[in-house]
């Protein structure tokens, strides 16, 4: 996890590399990249938190 939150940390530095500039372009593609990734990272937290209450119920039942 922590990989990819630096990864948005070079990606937003990147973005605001080219914001305001003539590459606007790339600063709007960049900045949808940086929203894919958090998206996927929630998606993350999320799909591990649902496994370990799965994981925690199945112990308690068995």
């Amino acid at each position: 996890m922590g990989e990819m939150q630096s990864d948005i940390a070079s990606l937003e530095k990147l973005c605001a590399q080219f914001a305001g500039s003539q590459s606007e372009d790339m600063h709007i593609v960049l900045q949808e990249q940086i929203e894919n990734m958090r998206q996927r990272i929630l998606l993350c937290q999320t799909m591990a938190e649902t496994q370990s209450t799965d994981i925690l119920s199945q112990i308690k039942h068995s």
